[in-house]
């Protein structure tokens, strides 16, 4: 059985579950997969953000007892997500989408932002570090580039969307005065004394973290003849490097740019639709992704759309036209795949049917 209490956080913002249970493998995965949770290694438990909560129970069915703390308000619970500071000012104006992009990353600890391009996502991730720095006082965001020549491209758009500095790692200058970046032993030398790294923004492409090298040490065996016996190992000694410092709090974010260049195909991404190979939601092919629409006879039916993430400032996704008494009325679909009805504030899209559409849009 499994115990779940909800109360204050203590890892989180916000509300949060606490899960404890004697030792069972599944429950070990299950809280294992959970985008974001944190293991009190004191307390023995798992702590999740509450509003994470609904897969849990729904992997557990019946077999768990939840405790709610008494002194939490209902709306307390329901209002327990981490919120833009109302002191934080946006250096550059933001489009909606990016405010809930923002929101999104300020209430899950690991995400994939699979905006279209030119969408902006980088002011997202930007705007989002500024936050949590004010927020939780992190010291360095560590950005991966992953395609090399984008590392530029950031660094100018540090200076676009915010006041911080940003430093690319590796980075001296020449006998001719010139900015240019040095060998992988020089950004390892920078991640070692990074105290004298200044900028909030740290930057690197993803080469950096291939860099290998290849050392004999002592095994405990020795030779017939008594001598020391060795063997060689390959290190990551940047890859190193970047664990002792995240685990030091030195870095506190990373954002890898184009993750999916370095990913294999099939690796499992959860969405809103269950897990999807990123593939699948890189190329808008998954016939899981169902959106609404209408067919000629006008009845509502659910197709796999073209594109996923499309960009809502050049264009919309979907839009259904309405036949009313007052003419024909136009209801556009949003970025995320949901409607604005008139009684029921946004709705997904997905959980729309026929008679849904016709009360909530029409004028009748």
């Amino acid at each position: 059985m499994v115990n779940i209490e909800v109360k204050d956080g203590n890892k989180y913002a916000g509300v949060s579950a606490f899960v404890s249970f004697p030792y069972n493998i599944r429950y070990v995965d299950l809280m294992r997969k959970q985008p974001c949770r944190y293991w009190h290694a004191d307390l023995r438990c798992w702590e999740i953000p509450y509003s994470d909560i609904n897969p849990v129970l729904e992997a557990l069915g019946t077999d768990y007892k939840l405790k709610m703390d008494e002194s939490l308000q209902q709306t307390q619970i329901e209002e327990s997500k981490v919120e833009i500071p109302s002191s934080y000012k946006f250096k550059t104006s933001p489009y909606a989408h990016q405010i809930e992009g923002v929101l999104y990353g300020l209430n899950h600890k690991k995400f994939l932002l699979g905006d279209e391009q030119g969408l902006g996502k980088t002011k997202q991730m930007l705007d989002l570090a500024i936050i949590n720095k004010q927020l939780y006082g992190y010291k360095h965001c560590f950005i991966i580039a992953c395609v090399n020549g984008l590392k530029y491209n950031w660094q100018e758009e540090v200076k676009i969307h915010t006041d911080e500095q940003a430093y690319i790692l590796g980075t001296r200058i020449n006998k001719k005065g010139k900015i240019t970046i040095g060998s992988n032993k020089d950004r390892l030398d920078d991640l070692k004394n990074i105290d004298q790294i200044d900028a909030y923004f740290i930057i690197t492409n993803i080469e950096t973290l291939r860099y290998v090298v290849k050392e004999q040490v002592p095994t405990k065996t020795k030779n017939k003849n008594g001598t020391i016996r060795y063997k060689k190992i390959t290190r990551f000694p940047i890859v190193e490097e970047l664990q002792k410092l995240i685990k030091e709090k030195e870095i506190s974010m990373i954002v890898a740019d184009e993750v999916h260049k370095c990913l294999a195909g099939n690796t499992p991404v959860l969405t809103n639709s269950g897990v999807l190979p990123i593939k699948d939601i890189i190329q808008h092919q998954n016939p899981k992704i169902k959106v609404a629409t209408f067919t000629k006879n006008r009845e509502l039916k659910y197709v796999t759309p073209t594109g996923y993430f499309i960009n809502p400032i050049a264009k919309t996704m979907l839009q259904l036209d309405i036949e009313t008494t007052t003419g024909v009325k136009t209801v556009v679909c949003t970025h995320n795949h949901k409607f604005l009805t008139k009684n029921r504030g946004y709705v997904e899209a997905c959980n729309l049917t026929c008679d849904d559409v016709l009360e909530e849009f029409t004028d009748e």
